[in-house]
C-alpha cells in the first residue's frame, strides 16, 4: 500500500515547493515565456539576482551581486521583471538623506553579461513597479511629486509625468503593448486623498485615469489584463476587506472576496481565468483562489505568507512565500515527466477505462467526498468539479477549466474524502 501511495503522489502532485537559501529582505519574482523563474532581492545592503537552474535531479538559485553601493538604512522597495528573452530587469530605491531623497535605480545586464545600473530619478516617495514590452524594453512607474513613468525607448531613457495625483502604483503591459496601471492612495497623504482606488492606461493621445472613491486603499493595487484586454484590479481596503474589480464595456464590476480569505495585490491571469494569492482566515496559510465559470475555487498550498506571484504563458503558476523566515518558491508547473517505469507501475494498479462523455463519476465509498479533480498525465489540474456533499455521483461533460474539450489521452480522477483519497485512471478516445 505504501508503494501505491508513493507512485500516485509522483504523478498527481499539483504544487512543488523548494527553499531558496540566503534569499530574503525585499524580494520579487518573475518568469520568462518558457516558465523559467528568477528573483531579484535586497539583503544586507546588497541587491542580488538569482535565476533557477537545473542541477541534475534538483534545482539551485545561484546569486549574482547587482549593486553593493550604500543603499541607506534599508531598501524601501525592490521590484523585478524577466524579459521575453530571459533578460533580467531590477528596479530599486536608495535612501539619501532620509526622508528628503529616495533615488530610483534600474539595473540590468549589458552585452558582456555584466551588471550595470543607472539612476532614473533623484526623488521618489512610494514603491515602484516594472514590466517589459514586446521589445523587452523596461517600463517603470513610481510617484514623487506626481505619478511618473520612466521607460527605455531603444536609445535613451525617457521620463514623463502621468498624472498630478499620487498613489501606490503597479503596471501591466498587454500583448498589444498598451500600458495599464493600478493605483491605491498612500497612507502618507492627508484624508482628502485617501479613500479611492484608481486605474489608468496610455493610448496614442496620452494617459487617461479614473478613480473610484468608495474604497479606502492604502496598499499597492495589483493589476493584470485578460485576453479581451479587460483590466482586473485586486486590493485590500483599510477595513481589511478585499476586492476584485474588472472593467467590461466601460463599466467596473466589483466582487467582495473577503469570505475567501485575505487577498491584496497578488493577481495573475491566464486567458480569462483570474488567480489570486493571499492567506486564509488565520493569516498563516497561503491560499490560492481562482475563478472558473463564474465560480471561485480555493486551495491552501503552504503555511506562511505570500510575497510574489507570476504566471507563465502556458498558465502554470509560480509564487514566493516566507515560512519560518525561509523564502520558499512554489509552482504547479510539472517538475518531472512521467517515466516509463512509473507508467508501467501505474498500468498494474489501474484498470483502464475507455471514456465517452458525458462521464458519470459515482461515489461508492462511505467517506464524504470533499473534492473532485481531473488530473492529466503530467500532474496538471484539468478540471475541478463542483458537487454537493450528499450527491452520490456527478456528470462531467469533458470540458476543462477553460471550457474547452480535453484531448485524447490518459487522465486521472482524484476523489478526495475527509480521510482518504481514491484515484482512477481513464483514457479518453473521441
Amino acid at each position: 500500500m505504501d508503494g501505491f501511495s508513493l507512485a500516485i503522489l509522483f504523478v498527481i502532485r499539483t504544487w512543488y515547493f523548494e527553499p531558496i537559501p540566503n534569499a530574503g529582505g525585499r524580494i520579487a519574482l518573475d518568469v520568462d515565456t518558457c516558465g523559467k523563474p528568477a528573483i531579484g532581492y535586497w539583503r544586507n545592503d546588497t541587491i542580488y539576482y538569482a535565476p533557477r537552474v537545473s542541477m541534475g535531479d534538483s534545482f539551485a538559485w545561484p546569486a549574482e551581486i547587482v549593486d553593493t553601493t550604500p543603499l541607506g538604512p534599508f531598501v524601501y522597495h525592490t521590484n523585478f521583471a524577466v524579459g521575453k528573452n530571459y533578460k533580467p530587469h531590477i528596479v530599486y530605491h536608495k535612501w539619501r538623506h532620509y526622508p528628503d531623497y529616495l533615488d530610483v535605480y534600474y539595473a540590468t545586464k549589458d552585452s558582456l553579461d555584466i551588471w550595470s545600473s543607472v539612476m532614473l530619478d533623484s526623488f521618489a516617495v512610494g514603491p515602484q513597479d516594472i514590466d517589459t514590452d514586446s521589445l523587452d524594453y523596461p517600463h517603470i512607474v513610481y510617484f514623487g511629486n506626481s505619478l511618473l513613468h520612466a521607460y527605455w525607448n531603444g536609445s535613451s531613457w525617457v521620463k514623463e509625468n502621468m498624472d498630478d495625483d499620487y498613489g501606490l502604483i503597479s503596471i501591466k503591459i498587454d500583448r498589444n503593448d498598451t500600458l495599464h496601471v493600478g493605483l491605491g492612495a498612500p497612507i502618507t497623504i492627508n484624508d482628502t486623498r485617501q479613500g479611492w482606488v484608481g486605474y489608468g492606461h496610455k493610448d496614442s493621445i496620452g494617459w487617461h485615469f479614473e478613480y473610484m472613491h468608495q474604497y479606502d486603499v492604502r496598499d499597492p493595487v495589483g493589476i493584470d489584463i485578460d485576453t479581451s484586454n479587460n483590466p482586473h484590479l485586486s486590493f485590500e481596503v483599510f477595513s481589511s476587506s478585499c476586492y476584485h474589480l474588472v472593467k467590461i464595456n466601460d463599466s467596473w464590476l466589483s466582487e467582495d472576496l473577503t469570505g475567501y480569505g485575505f487577498f491584496g495585490s497578488l493577481i495573475a491571469i491566464n486567458n480569462t481565468m483570474v488567480h489570486l494569492l493571499g492567506t486564509d482566515g488565520s493569516g498563516s496559510v497561503v491560499r490560492h483562489i481562482w475563478k472558473s465559470d463564474s465560480v471561485w475555487f480555493t486551495e491552501d498550498i503552504h503555511t506562511g505568507s505570500p510575497r510574489d506571484f507570476a504566471i507563465d504563458k502556458e498558465g502554470y503558476l509560480h509564487c514566493l512565500l516566507v515560512d519560518n523566515a525561509m523564502v520558499i518558491y512554489g509552482t504547479n508547473r510539472p517538475q518531472v515527466g512521467v517515466s516509463a517505469k512509473v507508467e508501467k507501475v501505474l498500468s498494474t494498479l489501474f484498470t483502464d477505462v475507455i471514456c465517452r462523455f458525458p462521464m458519470k463519476i459515482s461515489f461508492r465509498h462511505n467517506d464524504v467526498i470533499t473534492e473532485i479533480n481531473i488530473i492529466n498525465i503530467y500532474g496538471r489540474l484539468v478540471k475541478k468539479i463542483v458537487h454537493f456533499p450528499d450527491d452520490r455521483y456527478v456528470l462531467w461533460n469533458g470540458l476543462d477549466i477553460h471550457n474547452r474539450e480535453i484531448g485524447d489521452g490518459v487522465y486521472f480522477i482524484v476523489l478526495k474524502g475527509s480521510h482518504n483519497i481514491w484515484i482512477q485512471k481513464f483514457i479518453v478516445v473521441r
